[in-house]
């Protein structure tokens, strides 16, 4: 038994150790920030077609002339900052918390929806 939990632990803890040093490698795993925190709103594509994003009348982020209305620093602080209506009510959750890298990862994803001009 023993023995068990000491190879137990070992995994664990080298499970623990390469989590740790991808994170500090800087690999932002875009694709499943933006499922967890933007696909019910902006699609899986960008599109704004779900029945959140067409309450909420969100911007179609496969059309490049859609894209060019805005820079990535705008899109960096929407994401920040989240964005709210003329009465201060929130449209857009904030994400004070995501680190400048998955913002920038999530811009360049976003930016990856349009076809290239």
């Amino acid at each position: 038994m023993k023995r068990f939990l000491r190879f137990f632990f070992f995994v664990l803890f080298s499970l623990a150790l390469v989590h740790m040093v991808s994170a500090e490698e800087g690999e932002i795993d875009a694709p499943r920030l933006y499922k967890k925190k933007c696909r019910k709103c902006h699609d899986t594509d960008g599109s704004g077609t779900t029945p959140a994003g067409k309450k909420l009348k969100v911007k179609d982020y496969t059309k490049a002339e859609v894209q060019a209305e805005f820079t990535d620093e705008e899109a960096a602080k929407a994401i920040r900052e989240g964005i709210k209506d003329d009465d201060g009510e929130d449209l857009m959750d904030p994400y004070p918390d995501f680190t400048d890298e998955e913002i920038k990862a999530l811009v360049e994803l976003v930016r990856s929806f349009a076809p290239a001009e």
